[in-house]
């Protein structure tokens, strides 16, 4: 019986020429996005500046990790469900988006009166901050309802 060769061969030949050649995707670090925002002159340098929150953006699979570790389990009617847990999803996502200041910072968060990062967020903002913290992520991860990606998507 003649063998027949694989129908994906000449793609995985293809696709190792490809990564060889140097035409893949350059590496997180180098196609990563980050922004600043101004969250409130609450937070200034010494010569009064408002200073801004670095954010950068996160891969899916980081999301996918932060929105695991974000389930929490409740019965209704009688069966356990699991439900995410919205405010501890976002604090999550802040706390690995933020490059400055850095919520995972011990000193940081032992200022604030907390040792988990994942409270910081909301324990050193002020509601409107910490909104406009939150906007700036998920726009800069294509998360908002706004944001282009998300919004073509929901159109069609």
């Amino acid at each position: 019986m003649k063998s027949e060769s694989c129908p994906f061969a000449s793609f995985i030949v293809a696709g190792a020429t490809y990564i060889a050649s140097g035409n893949a995707p350059r590496a997180i670090e180098e196609t990563e996005k980050t922004v600043e925002v101004i969250v409130s002159d609450r937070f200034a340098d010494d010569d009064g500046n408002p200073v801004p929150f670095k954010l950068k953006t996160l891969t899916q699979e980081t999301l996918a990790q932060i929105s695991k570790r974000s389930m929490k389990e409740q019965t209704v009617g009688g069966r356990r469900v699991q439900e995410m847990d919205r405010n501890a999803y976002l604090n999550r996502c802040l706390v690995e988006s933020c490059i400055d200041p850095d919520f995972k910072d011990r000193e940081l968060c032992i200022a604030y009166g907390t040792e988990d990062p994942v409270n910081l967020p909301q324990k050193m903002l002020l509601g409107f901050e910490y909104e406009r913290l939150g906007r700036a992520f998920l726009d800069l991860n294509g998360l908002s309802e706004d944001s282009p990606e998300l919004g073509e998507v929901t159109k069609k």
